[in-house]
């Protein structure tokens, strides 16, 4: 079976306020040319699976590979899929500039599901999961 996103509490084998020891024995290695001293988040990396820590708990979950939602993979998928999935962005997409030789990307926010699509384009490059009760 393919992992599966379940909002506020995992991803795959990730949970949401687990912590860097438990990340570790299960393959996650620390990526010290991420770490974000300036908002506090360490970044564990393992295959296309980021996990960010905040005070040694998982806060956010994100890959640019595949990440499944309601047996669906976002990653790759278009608006009108993502809106069928998620149902509409709360609030207009804003943009934010990942490489300056690179177009702006659209960033769409669920809150409801505690989920970010970063649009490169019509397709889905990245996804961002929150835990949102954190």
């Amino acid at each position: 079976m393919t992992a599966q996103f379940i909002p506020d509490v995992s991803y795959a084998d990730v949970l949401f306020g687990e912590n860097a020891a438990n990340l570790k024995a299960k393959g996650f290695i620390e990526n010290p040319e991420r770490y974000l001293p300036e908002v506090g988040l360490v970044v564990l990396e393992r295959d296309s699976l980021s996990v960010y820590l905040r005070d040694d708990a998982v806060e956010s979950i994100s890959s640019d590979a595949e990440f499944w939602y309601r047996d669906v993979n976002l990653v790759g998928a278009d608006l009108a899929t993502a809106t069928k999935v998620l149902g509409k962005a709360d609030g207009a997409p804003y943009k934010v500039v990942v490489d300056e030789d690179q177009p702006a990307q659209q960033v769409y926010d669920y809150e409801d599901d505690g989920v970010q699509l970063w649009f490169a384009g019509e397709r889905v490059v990245t996804v961002f999961a929150m835990g949102v009760a954190l």
